[in-house]
């Protein structure tokens, strides 16, 4: 396992992935700011929904923020 490899709960077949030791192993002070405005956006789900991320919240990150729409019925990936 790498270092940034997320730690798997026991209970993973409801699919949770828990990042329990990544805020500590980072050192960058716009990942931490990303990890801590993530949390918060996702509240008690795995992931937050795209709804809920408004990439203006960050303003001195977005040159280095992607989003990536996945569409299906064909697959295919956005890169914004």
């Amino acid at each position: 396992m790498t270092s940034f490899d997320p730690v798997l709960p026991r209970e993973s077949a409801s699919g949770r992935v828990e990042y329990t030791r990544l805020p500590d192993q980072l050192h960058h002070p716009n990942l931490v700011q990303l990890f801590h405005h993530w949390q918060t956006m996702r509240g008690t789900r795995p992931m937050p929904r795209r709804a809920d991320f408004d990439p203006a919240s960050l303003p001195l990150l977005l040159g280095n923020l992607i989003l990536v729409d996945v569409l299906r019925d064909p697959l295919r990936f956005r890169y914004r």
